[in-house]
């Protein structure tokens, strides 16, 4: 089959992301609107995706003639009698298979519903099964909560994006070539910053309503490298990769919806572990961020099922809210970020740590996550390229570091001791109501040894003088070097703008 070239990316295209993620953003809290009464509101949002909304098809779709019923082909899409969880899709086609519903006839009636109302977009588009097909319609369809008119609407968006960025070609050459992650252009630029596995071995996950299958995609998000990802790749050549991955993910996701009869999501696991505020996060590359979300909503709907933040730090929860208003309602309530409860949660959809990757302290050694971005630096001379203070703490000494806090402030510290090891804690220090200090410990004492990278925070319950003591009082003989960062967060540190204290 012959090889379909695929257009080279140009600035342009970037600037084309960028300004529909502008556009996308002006519509996120639409998705979570009922239009069964519609507004002038309304019709001002439909305006803002440079779409017309035509009053004739408006009516049709939401109350179809039986004339219109009967001449459609696809207009008789049945319920499975053997059972009330499961819908029939694409009954007049090669595709026809079976979707487990929690309402399979308000779902069937909705979904011959879009179909009718897509009629004429549908006919102009190649017959492409993941695209066309009643199960992404069927996705459209729950992330607009079953909302006719506004599953349309968005879907034919998807479809101007699809042109607009040339996406069809894309899909064209990984089937034709049979292409894997790992041959995705710019893979290797990628995965050498960020630490991260994909599985598309479709687990099933407890529910209580339905059978339910589910994919997992696993980061080491705390050790990604992002400072040498800025430098590294360009905003094309990220962009291009992630239309690469999505559209993979987009066919995996549709195939084995089909062979699993539910609609098969990602389950996101991002470990936080190795975190640092300290490391300074580049404005380009949140903002590049921000806009693959964006343009993932619009084309790519229901394909996560949760995003799991293990080992997420108080000043992650703050730096979040910086991306979340690009997220809808519905995407910020698939966010699971509640410490031990997230990571039990986890266990319990893996079906135990058999599940999960060695990297991620599981058994599981058939999901490799490569050890790459900060894992594979040298972490004391990484540490020290990007601003750490080195000190010497001589035998039977201790060094400590103050800081003056206010109520709520953060104190975020990250150190690596450069050869054997050496002690840590953290003390609070107040006034005494009869003069003089008193100092408790609020962190209890840790050993840091030699090639570990300790990093941590402590938000002030008051204001107080918080101090960062090191101990070498143990070593008779030997004193100790490290390289540390640490620094105060005030509470009122302004994180809209995307800026880190680094």
């Amino acid at each position: 089959m012959e090889e379909q070239r695929i257009p080279e990316l140009s600035t342009e295209r970037f600037a084309d992301i960028d300004s529909d993620a502008k556009v996308i953003e002006k519509g996120l809290n639409d998705w979570e609107m009922e239009f069964a009464n519609e507004t002038a509101e309304d019709c001002e949002s439909y305006a803002s995706f440079g779409l017309l909304r035509d009053p004739a098809l408006e009516t049709e779709d939401l109350t179809l003639s039986s004339q219109h019923k009967n001449d459609s082909a696809w207009s008789d899409i049945p319920v499975i009698q053997a059972s009330s969880s499961m819908l029939l899709v694409d009954a007049t086609t090669q595709w026809r298979c079976y979707i487990a519903s929690k309402s399979p006839e308000e779902e069937s009636e909705k979904l011959r519903a879009l179909r009718q109302s897509l009629e004429e977009d549908l006919k102009a588009f190649p017959p492409y099964k993941e695209v066309v097909g009643d199960v992404r319609l069927l996705r459209f369809l729950r992330g607009c909560k079953l909302n006719v008119s506004e599953a349309a609407l968005k879907y034919r968006e998807m479809l101007q994006l699809r042109q607009r960025h040339q996406l069809d070609p894309i899909r064209n050459r990984i089937l034709d070539e049979n292409l894997h992650p790992e041959q995705f252009p710019h893979y290797d630029k990628i995965v050498s910053n960020v630490p991260f596995a994909h599985s598309f071995d479709a687990f099933e996950t407890p529910n209580s309503f339905i059978t339910e299958y589910n994919v997992f995609s696993f980061e080491l998000t705390g050790y990604v490298d992002l400072k040498s990802l800025d430098t590294s790749i360009s905003n094309d050549e990220w962009i291009e990769f992630l239309f690469y991955e999505m559209e993979y993910r987009s066919l995996q996701l549709d195939r084995l919806s089909r062979e699993k009869e539910c609609l098969v999501q990602t389950i996101f696991v991002k470990d936080l572990n190795g975190f640092s505020f300290l490391r300074g996060y580049p404005t380009r590359m949140l903002a590049l961020f921000r806009n693959s979300i964006a343009l993932a909503t619009a084309c790519y709907p229901e394909t996560i099922r949760v995003t799991f933040f293990l080992h997420a730090p108080w000043l992650f929860h703050r730096l979040w809210r910086s991306l979340s208003p690009y997220l809808q309602q519905t995407q910020l309530n698939k966010i699971d970020m509640r410490g031990s409860e997230t990571y039990e949660s986890l266990l319990q959809m893996l079906g135990g740590r058999d599940g999960l990757p060695t990297l991620m302290g599981g058994k599981n050694t058939s999901i490799s996550i490569p050890p790459t971005g900060l894992l594979a630096r040298d972490s004391y001379a990484l540490l020290c390229e990007h601003g750490a203070v080195e000190a010497d703490i001589t035998a039977r000494k201790s060094l400590q570091i103050p800081f003056r806090t206010l109520l709520n402030d953060t104190v975020c510290w990250e150190f690596q001791v450069q050869h054997l090891d050496v002690d840590f804690e953290v003390r609070s220090r107040t006034q005494g109501e009869q003069g003089g200090a008193l100092e408790c410990v609020i962190m209890p004492r840790i050993r840091a040894v030699q090639g570990e990278q300790v990093t941590g925070e402590y938000r002030a319950i008051d204001d107080a003088t918080i101090v960062l003591v090191w101990d070498n009082t143990s070593s008779w003989m030997r004193s100790k070097r490290i390289a540390y960062k640490a620094k105060v967060v005030r509470a009122t540190h302004d994180f809209s703008t995307l800026e880190t204290c680094a």
